[in-house]
Formats: structure tokens, sequence, C-alpha cells
């Protein structure tokens, strides 16, 4: 039968389990996409990767803690022969003692390097703030942070000794084995000479998250007009209240169930009260350090609107951005800006001079037939002289789209086509105004021939492209009115 203290501790276990699995893969995540790049307002981060990592190894051993002390629960209660199994008891609650010491040894630094970590990223937004340059009462804040965190570390190691030092000698003695079940939980944290020391650490804790919480808001207050760290500012003031909670609880928790007349264990006021929190100790202690560390990873993890004193380890297009586009969409840089206004002068040239020879040739093509004596010799037309034509006015054939019938005379490499002009007096054909062959040939320094292979038969039985010259044919106006 389970009673209530195992029952409470088999809940507490789960949710410690269960907090320690989530935890491990943001830590895990966080060694991979959190990255300092060396820019002065992530100096913040290397604290924060040493918090989360023990926090992460500090609910490891809590877990083991919880899982030991159902362990012993069972054996204790057995109906076992108690002189066989007393060997394997005391050693459960030796081993339950120890990961308890342990872990709560890493807790309280990782109050010490959080609190770190929220202090630097209240100067790391000021340097933002400042285009890079850190300030000197930030260097001075940061150093004082230094020598506190020094101050609770010693006190903390000192805390550890003596707990090891009077447990060590306790758990020896296989007589103690028959003491009171409910104090495994806690005598280790307040036992004899450790209480005295103990309060001090968690009110030098308190006040420390007090007064970061208040740098915080100075911080927001200061920078309130910068866009670009509003996003951090909300993270940081976030962050500081989760941390203030912790604290507070875990001063508030000492003062009200801890008595400090007590030698050795709790009253049984404490014993019961011990009972009771044991999940919402889990609840309101570590939950709230680990939402901290999940804010502070997606805070870290951010970058169009992160933490940067240089913006130049990343780039990205943003709605934002006035960085020119080319014309397929992406940004360009200085070189290729260069790079690209000859090309469209080029091409605006040719555009331009393309059009103009369009009018003229239309203008050629709508004027009277004169004969050839008094008629000017067509412009003759190389291919390099005259640009493509807009792609919406001339389909362009490829090469191997031109016919050769084996009727036709040898062509010459570019030649015009002679329309004939039939007359009412069969009198001899006079020639109609040549259409330049040219006039669809892109402006490359070759010329073009039609002279090639056989085309598909498809071609001859459509009876495509059978100009030379690849343009559509064309019709003249008759002097004749055509017959009905």
């Amino acid at each position: 039968m389970v009673n209530t203290h195992t029952a409470y501790n088999i809940a507490a276990g789960a949710l410690v389990l269960v907090t320690a699995v989530a935890a491990a893969v943001v830590f895990l995540c966080s060694l991979c996409l959190v990255r300092r790049r060396k820019d002065p307002a992530r100096s913040w981060l290397v604290y924060y990767k040493i918090a989360f990592g023990l926090f992460v190894f500090a609910i490891v051993l809590y877990f083991f803690h919880y899982l030991l002390v159902v362990l012993f629960d069972q054996l204790y209660h057995s109906d076992e022969n108690k002189d066989r199994i007393t060997t394997v008891v005391l050693n459960l609650r030796r081993a339950g003692a120890e990961t308890g010491i342990v872990g709560a040894l890493a807790t309280d630094l990782v109050v010490i390097f959080a609190l770190l970590a929220l202090l630097g990223l209240g100067v790391g937004i000021n340097t933002v703030y400042n285009n890079g340059q850190k300030l000197s009462l930030d260097r001075w804040l940061q150093l004082a942070g230094l020598a506190v965190a020094v101050l609770l570390g010693s006190l903390d190691l000192a805390v550890f000794a003596l707990r090891e030092k009077e447990f060590s000698g306790a758990y020896t003695d296989q007589d103690h084995i028959s003491g009171d079940l409910e104090t495994l939980n806690t005598d280790y944290k307040w036992a004899g000479g450790t209480k005295a020391i103990t309060i001090a650490i968690l009110s030098i804790q308190f006040a420390c998250a007090l007064a970061v919480s208040v740098n915080s808001i100075v911080v927001a207050v200061q920078t309130r007009l910068e866009p670009r760290i509003k996003t951090a500012v909300r993270h940081l003031l976030v962050c500081c209240v989760l941390l203030l909670l912790r604290t507070s609880y875990d001063l508030g928790y000492f003062l009200k169930y801890v008595p400090l007349h007590d030698k050795h264990r709790g009253d049984s006021k404490s014993s019961e009260s011990n009972v009771c929190f044991a999940v919402v100790d889990i609840v309101l202690s570590f939950w709230p350090t680990y939402i901290l560390f999940v804010v502070l990873f997606a805070l870290g993890t951010k970058q169009q609107h992160g933490i940067w004193a240089t913006p130049g380890h990343f780039s990205r297009v943003g709605p934002g951005d006035n960085s020119p586009l080319t014309p397929w969409g992406y940004s360009s840089s200085h070189q290729s800006q260069q790079s690209q206004e000859p090309l469209q002068s080029q091409w605006n040239h040719s555009r331009q001079t393309s059009s103009q020879q369009t009018r003229d040739l239309e203008r050629e093509q709508t004027r009277d037939p004169v004969p050839d004596q008094a008629r000017s010799p067509a412009p003759s037309y190389s291919p390099c002289q005259v640009p493509l034509p807009p792609p919406a006015m001339v389909q362009v054939p490829s090469l191997q789209s031109v016919p050769s019938l084996p009727s036709m005379a040898p062509l010459q490499s570019v030649a015009p086509l002679q329309a004939m002009q039939p007359q009412l007096d069969g009198s001899s054909m006079q020639p109609w105004p040549a259409v330049p062959a040219p006039y669809f040939q892109y402006p490359q320094p070759y010329e073009v021939s039609v002279a090639s292979g056989p085309p598909p038969a498809h071609f001859e039985a459509m009876g495509l492209y059978h100009q030379a010259d690849g343009t559509p044919p064309s019709s003249s106006p008759l002097p004749y009115d055509e017959k009905r």
C-alpha cells in the first residue's frame, strides 16, 4: 500500500522527469543554434549556457533523488527481514541524501549564473542602443555583479561542505535508519549550522534579483524609442519577473516552514508542509527557471529582431529594407550595381535604335513605287547595326526552321526579297521595295545564313517560314479593282 508521502514523491518525480527531458532538448538546441559570434552585445550567452547546463544537471539529480526516496520507502515498510535488507536501505538513504546535496549546490549556482546572464543582457541592450559602445557605468555594473557572484559562490561551497560533513557521519550509523521517513526530503537542506548561511544566501539572491529587475526597467525606459531592441527589452523584463518569482518563493518557503531553532530537522508542521508541497515545489521552483531559459533561447536564436551590436553576421531582405533589388528579386551589392549599369544603358540604347529603325522601315514600305532609275538603292544593314526589337513585334525563327526547296537557286548569305508587282499592260515587272533581311536578327557579331540542312517534314506540309528572311508574307495594294 502506497502512503500519501510516497504518492506525492512519485508525482513530483514524474514532473521532474518531464521537465528534465524538455530542458535537455532545449539545451542541446541552444548549443547548436545560439551563437555569440564575437559580438560585444552577446557576451551574456556564455553565462546563459553555463546556467542552462547546470540546470539540466541539477534536475537530473533531483529525479534520481525522488527515485531513491521512493525505493527507500518501499523497502523500509516492506515485510521482509529487516536484518537482511539493512545494508540496502542504508545505501539507498545515503545515495538519496548525496544526490539531494549535490542537486542543491547546482541549483544555487544556476541562480548565480542566471543573474549574471540577465545583467549582461541589460548591458548588451545598452551597447546596441549606443551603436556598439559599452559605457563605463555598464562596466562597473558588470564588475559589481561578478563580485556578488563570487560571494554567493563562496557561501554555496561553504554550505555544501557543511552538509557533506554532517551527513557523512550521520548516515554511516545503521541505527539512524529507524528515524522518521518524513524528514528525508529536506534534512539535507536545512540541517544544523547550515540554516543561518542558507537564509543569508536566499536573502542575497532575492536582493540581486530585485536589483536586476530595477536595472531592466531603467534600461527599458532609456531605450524605449529604439525599435531595434524592443523585442530584447520585452524578453529581459519577462525573465526578470520569472527569476524574481523563483527567489521570492525560496525565501518565503524557508522563512515560513523551516525553524531556525531545530538542530537537525523540522517539527511536525514543517514535515506536513513538506509532504503537501512536494509537487508545488517543482512547479514554483523548477518551472519558472525552465521558462526563463526557454525565453532566453528564443531571444538568442533571433536574427532579424535579436540583439546584435554588429549586424553583419546575417543579411536578409525584409519588408523594411531599402536596398535596391535586381530584376529577379534579390538584393544586389555595390559591385553588382556597377556591373549592371553598362548592360542596362546598352539595352535601353538598343531598344531606342530598334524602335526608330522600325518606324523608318514602315515609312519606306508605305511610299509609292518609283522606277529603278529614280529610286535610291536600298540601305544595307548588318547584324551588328540592327539591335533586337521588342519580343512582341517580331517572331524570330530558328536557323533550323528555314526551308530549302530543291527548285530554289542557291541563295546568298543575306539577300533581300524582291516582291514583283504585275502591271495591266503586261509590261516588264517592277520590283517592290525590298524588306531588309536582317530585320529579325540579334545584335551578334556573326552573320546568319539561310543555307542550312533539310527542315523537318511537317514544316514543308504546313508551309511555315516560306520567306527567305523569315518575316510573315505581306500583300501590296492592287492598282485596279478586284473582280468580284
